[in-house]
């Protein structure tokens, strides 16, 4: 076992025109054991500190962050040590959907590129070089490279809390390429579309299109109705889904009752015919991955067409332009 290390007062000396202090710290081995070894850190140039008492300063402040413990846990370790020993595990706290999208940018962007830096060590220009040369080879819109420097700055934020790094972070003054393609325009359908689209559907597709085209839900709050959360002029958002994992609605805001409006009101079919149907085994099957919500009331509970192996589209034949329905 390790012996803790006592106050270190550090030793000073001068090596190439420069200022060091030699410390100890607790290095983490290969077989998982810790030792301790020596380090040195250069405080600064022997020209812009001509004496030992102009150094002083710079030396007490490196020694109080030192033995206050700010370097710790284990100030030597790597970037990519921090993130797979203390960041990863912490996303288990997080949504499921989160980690998954944090994990892959860890995976996908940031894993082959941080090297063995250490992670006191990185700074401000490390980051913009990383998206920069992300951006060179990957063809991402400014949008996904935002996401990636969030994701980054997150990790600095949890190494600030957890006592692994000391400072500012450096990845919030990053630059984003100036190159860097704008996201593509999203296309929403106007109501005189949508409702040309209702016209085509048959009764269980249409409940669904009409839920999701009028009520303002996100995906998740959209699988995870059920017709019980329908209240006759209202939609009581209760639960998110992801996939197969059911969670609580994202914000306190999200929970709130949704007024139904006059045009999904007007669509009675949609309401009191498909709500007799559901209780009897009535089953929906849209879009890619799975149904966007609605469960049954009857003898199943799961999401209307909650079926990984089926990627069934709505296609509305004889509508010009628009001529397909898809959830993705």
């Amino acid at each position: 076992m390790t012996k803790p290390v006592r106050y270190q007062e550090g030793h000073l000396y001068v090596h190439h025109d420069a200022w060091y202090v030699r410390y100890r710290e607790r290095v983490r081995q290969e077989d998982g054991s810790i030792k301790l070894q020596q380090k040195a850190n250069r405080l600064g140039s022997l020209k812009d500190y001509p004496g030992e008492s102009l150094i002083k300063p710079l030396l007490a402040d490196f020694l109080c962050k030192l033995n206050a413990g700010n370097f710790t846990p284990e100030p030597g370790m790597t970037l990519t040590e921090f993130i797979e020993r203390v960041y990863l595990p912490y996303l288990e706290e997080k949504r499921v959907s989160t980690k998954k999208g944090y994990e892959e940018i860890w995976s996908n962007h940031i894993h082959d590129r941080v090297g063995n830096i250490q992670l006191r060590s990185f700074r401000t220009v490390n980051a913009s070089r990383m998206l920069r040369a992300i951006a060179d080879e990957n063809d991402l819109s400014k949008t996904t490279l935002q996401h990636i420097k969030g994701v980054l700055s997150g990790i600095f934020t949890h190494a600030k809390n957890e006592g692994a790094f000391d400072g500012a972070n450096p990845v919030q003054g990053a630059r984003i390429p100036n190159n860097t393609r704008e996201p593509a325009e999203t296309y929403a359908y106007n109501l005189a579309q949508i409702c040309r689209i209702l016209e085509f559907l048959p009764l269980l597709p249409k409940a669904v299109v009409a839920t999701a085209a009028f009520a303002g839900l996100r995906r998740g709050e959209l699988c995870g109705l059920e017709w019980t959360d329908y209240s006759g002029d209202a939609l009581n958002v209760k639960r998110s889904v992801w996939k197969s994992v059911v969670n609580q609605p994202k914000t306190r805001a999200s929970a709130k009752p949704v007024p139904v409006i006059r045009q999904l009101a007007e669509n009675p079919e949609c309401v009191s015919k498909f709500h007799r149907q559901s209780a009897i085994g009535c089953d929906l099957s849209l879009g890619r991955r799975s149904a966007h919500g609605l469960r049954q009331t009857g003898s199943s509970s799961r999401p209307f067409g909650h079926r990984k192996s089926q990627h069934r589209l709505v296609r509305l034949a004889r509508v010009p332009s628009w001529h397909r329905v898809e959830f993705v």
